[in-house]
């Protein structure tokens, strides 16, 4: 088997697994036989055969896939159970099938894939992440950061917004700022300050008076940015 030169960060737990696995007699007798069912040429899997052999070898194994099937045999349905077979028998994640599918057919080891898994949902508006073993803080770090990436014109960005309780008070004393005297019954309208002051006694928050006419404004137009509808400007 050739050393692999991959880089060992993230997967280098992945990586000792899998160099562990790959060294057990029993795993190795049952790629042997998937590679015997499917007609997998020797040279595809020698450390003597360079990659343009290789590559000629791929193709003539495709031709022979082609045959099998055109004779009703099924070598792709034989080669996924045998893998399915390894997963289940040595308690593998999921995701090693890949690697495994890369050995029976190169005899390398392949790179390790992250620990999960994920597709953007049909509805374009959420991402399904599906876990295949234990994560570890790095892992989970790796997913924030991929699935950001390949998924960041998709998913809203919502960041915190400061005092919005209070705010949200001083925009309801605001909007209903003409009151009328309980006793003179006469109506007017409530000053900054009188709003800056039942926001003080409803919440225990204070507001500075300057900003009472600002924050409702503020607050429509966060909205309008929030929620503004797929398309519109």
């Amino acid at each position: 088997m050739k050393k692999n030169k991959n880089k060992r960060s993230l997967g280098s737990k992945e990586m000792d697994n899998i160099l562990l696995l790959f060294s057990m007699d029993e795993f190795i007798e049952k790629v042997e036989n998937i590679r015997k069912s499917i007609g997998i040429p020797k040279e595809m899997f020698s450390e003597e055969t360079d990659d343009i052999d290789k590559e000629i070898y791929s193709q003539l194994l495709m031709g022979k896939i082609i045959t099998k099937l055109d004779e009703g045999e099924r070598p792709l349905n034989i080669l996924a159970d045998g893998i399915k077979e390894i997963i289940n028998e040595f308690n593998l994640p999921e995701h090693y099938s890949s690697i495994i599918e890369h050995f029976i057919y190169f005899n390398k080891v392949k790179y390790p894939i992250p620990p999960f898994s994920f597709w953007l949902d049909k509805n374009k508006k959420s991402v399904n992440v599906k876990v295949h073993e234990k994560l570890t803080d790095k892992d989970l770090i790796k997913l924030k950061e991929i699935t950001n990436d390949y998924f960041d014109k998709y998913l809203n960005e919502i960041r915190p917004l400061k005092n919005i309780e209070p705010k949200l008070v001083v925009e309801k004393y605001y909007k209903n700022r003409n009151v009328c005297d309980p006793e003179s019954f006469k109506e007017y309208r409530l000053s900054a300050k009188e709003i800056a002051e039942n926001v003080k006694a409803d919440t225990g928050k204070k507001i500075k008076t300057k900003d009472i006419y600002d924050i409702p404004r503020k607050l429509e137009s966060t909205r309008k940015i929030r929620f503004k509808k797929l398309g519109k400007k």
